[in-house]
């Protein structure tokens, strides 16, 4: 049923899902949004529209794309979501350039 829902339920749903991935309260994601833990609860519940801005901004905090608060969190393909921090996607991406280094016999980089 989740894409037949109202858009503000499927952004309540979506808010809801990924803030408790991260592990955050209600009070840590308003914090970082600028907002109030009541307008955030009001938000998860679906009684608000919420302002574009507002949601770039949560999306933003939650480090995922506008789009993301609008799925349901349903996985038709069987995949799961695993979110990740850009600074750790920058370790990794990292730690593959010093591997290829390795295997292709160049030297790591001065630092």
């Amino acid at each position: 049923m989740g894409v037949n829902l109202p858009v503000r339920l499927r952004v309540a749903r979506g808010v809801k899902r990924l803030r408790r991935l991260r592990g955050w309260s209600q009070e840590k994601l308003a914090e970082r949004v600028g907002n109030t833990e009541k307008h955030i609860s009001q938000v998860e519940r679906g009684k608000v529209n919420v302002d574009i801005d507002v949601l770039a901004s949560i999306a933003s905090e939650l480090e995922v794309d506008v789009a993301e608060l609008f799925r349901n969190g349903s996985n038709p393909a069987g995949t799961s979501v695993c979110l990740i921090t850009r600074q750790d996607l920058e370790r990794i991406d990292e730690a593959l350039r010093i591997v290829t280094r390795a295997k292709t016999g160049r030297a790591k980089p001065a630092r």
